[in-house]
């Protein structure tokens, strides 16, 4: 590839794209390509043939690295009696710096080559030398939009348009507790959840109000547990909420290397102080940037909330303790340190019922226990304590 090329073109996510096709005299060849001249002959040369590939490899997606490059292409062959050999072969070609992730990009390759395969059995489009050189420009264009829209509009005839268009590589979310709190984060939700989405989804959003935890949820929604959690997981998949814990004066958090964002983003020091600061009172003084930082800097392993709140005092601080504990766990400036009960050893005259028992092993947390029994975080401490010599509490 050009030097020339390397560092105007790093910033976007396609380099370069290129039309290759199998010529009877001079063999694989570049036919278009865009940037003009972006590919040179010798680059090409070392890669054609994972370009123009055998018939055995053609119809799939194929990935070549080279030079600090990435080539992605759908090798295609068309036969048919009019063409020499009678068979077309022909790849549409996207290049990208070998850092970029091409995943998102893949769907687009197969797109265009299924396209051009429809183009060519209706209209012979790449047969006809008239209507070929189209591709320089459609390629130029579909470069150029996805680069700096995501997605790009192509006229091609009167018959025919070609829609295109990127979506953002989402991780799958995470299993939902029926301990956990959601947290709704997109502003307006009752308008991007269309009358379209699940009926269920309609159910159970008016229920999601911060405090609310999923298992109370799906009572108050009379909808069944696993199908909240669900609903759950879609919100979560498309950014609408966040989970947290729910809120316990007895809970125990840490702060996170996180909070050195809070340090260095003004934007996030105001959203800060505009979520967790109550209404102006005139008895109270608005919290200053200072005092919520220490605030957040004191929470410790085996130190409770409520301590952290009795020590700094925050009665005085005109600050709302549920929105402190939602902005610091959502934003990543503190987490929660859950309880585990774990059985060291069993004793027969233990008073411990044996549905509490079975669960001791070390996987499941308080908060999971009180939802599962409909006891309180103390009135489980409080069991467990009467029987230290068989069961200890490890905070992770």
């Amino acid at each position: 590839i050009n030097a020339e090329y390397g560092t105007i073109f790093m910033k976007f996510g396609i380099s370069g794209i290129f039309y290759s096709e199998f010529d009877n005299i001079a063999g694989p060849k570049i036919t278009y390509q865009d940037p003009e001249g972006f590919i040179s002959n010798e680059f090409f040369d070392a890669i054609s043939e994972y370009i123009i590939t055998k018939p055995q490899l053609c119809g799939q997606i194929l990935q070549v690295r080279r030079s600090g490059y990435t080539i992605v292409g759908l090798p295609n062959c068309l036969e048919h009696q009019k063409f020499q050999r009678n068979a077309l072969l022909f790849n549409l070609c996207f290049v990208f710096q070998e850092q970029v992730d091409t995943s998102i990009y893949t769907p687009i390759v197969s797109k265009l080559a299924s396209i051009l395969c429809s183009l060519e059995c209706e209209s012979e489009f790449l047969f006809n030398p008239a209507t070929k050189v189209k591709l320089i420009e459609i390629i130029k264009q579909i470069r150029e939009d996805l680069n700096t829209q995501g997605e790009s509009t192509i006229y091609v005839d009167p018959a025919n348009t070609i829609y295109l268009r990127l979506f953002p590589k989402c991780e799958a979310p995470p299993e939902v507790a029926s301990y956990q709190v959601p947290i709704i984060t997109k502003k307006n939700l009752e308008n991007f959840v269309t009358k379209e989405w699940d009926l269920t989804l309609h159910k159970i959003i008016p229920q999601i109000d911060g405090v609310n935890f999923v298992k109370k949820i799906a009572i108050e929604s009379g909808v069944d547990m696993e199908l909240v959690k669900r609903c759950m997981q879609n919100l979560l998949y498309y950014n609408c909420i966040t989970m947290i814990d729910i809120f316990q004066y007895s809970n125990m958090y840490r702060v996170t290397p996180g909070i050195s964002k809070l340090a260095e983003n003004l934007q996030l020091q105001a959203a800060c102080l505009k979520y967790i600061s109550l209404p102006p009172d005139n008895k109270k003084k608005q919290p200053s940037f200072e005092q919520i930082f220490s605030l957040y800097c004191s929470f410790q392993p085996g130190i409770r909330l409520s301590k952290v709140l009795l020590d700094n005092d925050v009665q005085s601080l005109n600050i709302d303790e549920r929105c402190l504990i939602a902005f610091g766990v959502a934003n990543g400036l503190i987490k929660r340190v859950h309880e585990y009960p774990v059985l060291i050893s069993q004793n027969m005259d233990s008073s411990i019922p044996q549905d509490i028992t079975r669960l001791l092993d070390g996987t499941h947390n308080l908060d999971e226990m009180s939802c599962i029994f409909g006891k309180s975080h103390q009135d489980l401490v409080k069991l467990f304590s009467s029987d230290k010599k068989n069961i200890v509490i490890l905070n992770k």
